[in-house]
Order: structure tokens, then sequence, then C-alpha cells
């Protein structure tokens, strides 16, 4: 008989992260968020990109307060002597959509004059009673007892990126074509003897199965595709199994609370 775990597992997919994610994404955005890729961020951490939620269309990890309705749940904590379990009442929500305005007006003021993710992030764990940079206000709170939240979560909204930077306006009946974008280039000479050069050590970026990656060419005759596939949820011990991703079959690899596809292939010969 499978575990609750397992079935989670199962059910989980690149592409369900995916689709996850962009909807938490454009529910902030209609909301006014500044930085709608940290919402969704934490929606997919706290929820298991909504697979296990807190409490009623709640994938926030979002705390009631006095009156308000709530599931109450077992949760992991971080105190003064590390990780602890223990149990919270987290708020429900009538709809996805209400839970992800409500977290958007009730931390978006923490962002400050915040310019990218990674401050942005850090503000949202500014503690109690601290000002907020840019602004007269003052922090009510960490959203997350755990020290490496702002980190993790400015992350994978690194990683998940935009999901409408990429949508130009094209014929529906049109297939884009994606043209590998070079990270870092070198060239050498081709050493099989027959002149001209090839580039080696040079990191393209991709996609598997709709998730952002990239692919790494090498001198060995090999290239090696790399895509973030998010932070795992419940901490696990750092491990490889088996997996594909978008038809390529490879290895997804657990380690530091991030799991990661890892696939290698031939490189093609220069001409």
């Amino acid at each position: 008989m499978k575990t609750f775990k397992q079935f989670i597992a199962e059910a989980r997919t690149a592409e369900s992260d995916r689709e996850f994610y962009n909807r938490i994404y454009r529910q902030a955005k209609a909301a006014g968020d500044r930085f709608p890729g940290l919402t969704a961020a934490q929606a997919g951490l706290e929820s298991g990109f909504g697979t296990a939620l807190s409490g009623k269309n709640n994938p926030f990890g979002q705390k009631a307060s006095a009156g308000q309705k709530g599931t109450v749940k077992a949760t992991q904590e971080v105190g003064a002597g590390g990780r602890y379990n223990t149990a919270a009442r987290f708020q429900d929500f009538d709809s996805e959509e209400e839970a992800t305005r409500n977290r958007v007006k009730r931390w978006s003021y923490k962002y400050g004059d915040a310019k990218d993710l990674e401050t942005a992030a850090r503000n949202l764990q500014l503690p109690t009673g601290s000002r907020i940079p840019g602004s007269d206000q003052v922090s009510h709170g960490v959203y997350a007892t755990d020290p490496t939240y702002a980190s993790r979560i400015a992350q994978i909204a690194r990683d998940y990126g935009d999901p409408d930077a990429d949508s130009d306006s094209k014929p529906s009946d049109s297939k884009p074509t994606e043209t590998p974008k070079p990270i870092v280039k070198q060239t050498i000479q081709d050493k099989a003897g027959k002149g001209g050069s090839v580039s080696t050590n040079t990191a393209y970026k991709t996609k598997l199965g709709g998730v952002k990656a990239t692919s790494t060419r090498g001198e060995t005759g090999t290239q090696v595709i790399r895509a973030n596939l998010g932070a795992v949820k419940t901490p696990v011990k750092d491990q490889k199994v088996a997996g594909t991703l978008g038809g390529q079959k490879g290895t997804i690899e657990i380690k530091g609370g991030q799991k990661t596809f890892i696939a290698t292939k031939p490189t093609p010969k220069p001409k």
C-alpha cells in the first residue's frame, strides 16, 4: 500500500508545478503585487505546489487570527533549538483567488523600496517592529521562522520567472521556435583535425516539458542538461532517482532541499 508521501510524489510533475506557479503568479499580479513571483514561490514552497494545502483553499500557510475560519494541522517551525513539530490553526478561504488577494493585501507593504526579488524576500522576514525600508511603516512580524526562507523563495521565483515574459503576439496556428541563447561562451579548435572551431563549456537556455533548463556542452563529446524542479516541501535525505522530463530520460537529484533534473546526451559533432 502506498504511503501519503508516495502518492503526493507521484501526483506531482514538473508540468503541474509550473501550471500551479503560473496560476498563482497571475492571480497575484492581478491583485497589484509588485513581486508576483515571490507570492507564487511562497505558495509553491508552502503547499508543495498545491498538493498539501494548510487550510481550505490556503496554499500560503497563512495562520488564522481570532475569529477567523481555520483548520488545525501539524506543522514545523524553527526556534532557538532548531526545527520542532507543533500544530497551528490555518486560515480557511472560500477560493484560491481570495487567499492570494489576502496574501498580497497583508504582506506586500513589507517590500518597501525593494528593487529586486532578493531584497523583497528579505523584507518579508523583517521581525516585529522593524522599520520597512523606504517607508514609515513597521513590520508586523516575519512570514516564516525558517532562517533560509527568503533565499529559498527568491530562488524559486528566479527559476520559474515571469510566465508571460515570452508571450509575444503570434498567430494561433504557428509553432514558436526556441533559439538557444548562450549564457557564457568559449571557443576551442576542432580536435578532430578538420579545422574550424567548436563551442565548449557553453551553457544554453532551453526547455524540457515546459520547464526552463540549461544545456552545457563540454569537450568530452557530451552535453549536460539541468532543470530546477523547485524545493522539496517535506525535508528528505539527499538522494538520486531515475526520472523523465519532457521525454528526456535522466536523474532527479534531491540535495539541500532542492530537486533538480539532470540528463546527459551526446553533443552533435562540429561540421
